[in-house]
């Protein structure tokens, strides 16, 4: 799994996806909530489309290290970090939104990844523990 932080030059920054900090990505997506935004692919890969979001995603997941943080920051961040990481590109970023959003727990897909990594009992050990289906 990818990390939650993304390696901006000169300074990693860990993204965080906080309550408050989705409550402002509303307002500042006008009215779109930040799960919206978020189009998993069978890999759970967040795949944002627009560079404004993106912008927006990463901004709210950085407020909790800085609340006063502004968009032309985390723009500015951004493009600097693609100067220096052209070969990848946005992957990197992708891959730590969606990291972030599944430390958060906020938006369900952690819980669900590991109920379905759980083992199915066999039929001896469902005779063994009693399991009535």
């Amino acid at each position: 799994m990818a990390s939650s932080t993304i390696n901006f030059v000169g300074s990693p920054r860990k993204l965080k996806y906080i309550l408050s900090a989705v409550r402002k990505f509303k307002v500042a997506n006008g009215g779109i909530p930040l799960w919206k935004v978020r189009l998993p692919d069978s890999d759970g890969i967040a795949a944002i489309l627009d560079g404004e979001v993106l912008t927006r995603v990463v901004w709210a997941g950085l407020l909790h290290e800085d609340p006063k943080l502004d968009f032309a920051t985390v723009e500015a961040l951004l493009e600097k970090y693609l100067e220096v990481n052209a070969d990848d590109g946005l992957e990197s970023v992708y891959g730590s939104v969606a990291a972030a959003f599944d430390e958060s727990g906020l938006f369900g897909l952690k819980l669900k990844k590991e109920k379905s990594e759980e083992p199915t009992p066999t039929e001896k050990e469902k005779e063994t523990i009693h399991i009535v289906e």
